[in-house]
């Protein structure tokens, strides 16, 4: 009863700060004039779980531009080095906490079980997950963890294509954040597949690839 009643406070903290950093990230895009459009937004479930699966992946912005766009509060799946930033930047460790996000340590099998493990339990509480699909930013090939995760959960996944995030955001040299306000940035929800319509994860996991590659923003 005391861990249940432990994670309803988590998950109101988490919703509470997922709409304050929601509602800074829209006012900071307004006074900076970002050039952002979206499309297939009403593709996007209005209740029950649902397993958001963002690609390419390419900008640390990609996460807060998924933010921005969804009304919904999302618990995404991030890497675990964001927790041990210094400086000014560990304020983004801190809000990873606060919003009840799931770290991951990607080449550690051990914690990629356990973020598994967290994924299903967080959609079997209601509340859709985020993730991207290749694990890390530039990365060359789709992770089946997302599959397997709304497999296990028998909940939708939903496919969001970013693009124009590395003109908008990228690093420099020695490691700076650089940004470009003026790039257009683009995301589009390409599809929603049931995994009831699917014999496995795999299968599942391989269709979601082929629609994500065929979509076009003409479409």
């Amino acid at each position: 009863m005391f861990a249940k009643t432990r994670q309803r406070s988590r998950d109101a903290i988490g919703w509470l700060t997922y709409k304050l950093v929601r509602a800074l990230l829209w006012l900071a895009m307004r006074v900076k004039r970002v050039n952002l459009t979206v499309s297939g937004m009403e593709q996007l479930p209005s209740q029950g779980p649902y397993v958001l699966v963002i690609a390419p992946h390419a900008s640390f912005f990609d996460g807060p531009v998924t933010f921005a766009v969804v009304r919904r509060r999302l618990v995404g799946v991030g890497m675990a080095e964001i927790l041990d930033w210094t400086g000014w930047q560990r304020v983004f460790g801190w809000l990873f906490r606060l919003m009840g996000h799931i770290p991951v340590q990607r080449d550690n099998k051990e914690s990629r079980d356990q973020t598994l493990a967290d994924g299903i339990a967080t959609l079997w509480r209601g509340i859709p997950v985020m993730i991207a699909a290749e694990g890390g930013i530039d990365r060359p090939f789709w992770r089946d963890g997302y599959a397997r995760m709304a497999w296990a959960a028998q909940a939708p996944v939903v496919l969001l294509k970013l693009y124009g995030m590395r003109k908008f955001m990228d690093e420099g040299p020695d490691g700076e954040w650089i940004f470009d306000f003026s790039a257009p940035m683009h995301v589009a929800v390409v599809g929603v597949l049931n995994p009831k319509d699917y014999m496995s994860a795999l299968e599942l996991h391989v269709e979601a690839q082929r629609i994500h590659e065929e979509f076009t923003l003409s479409d």
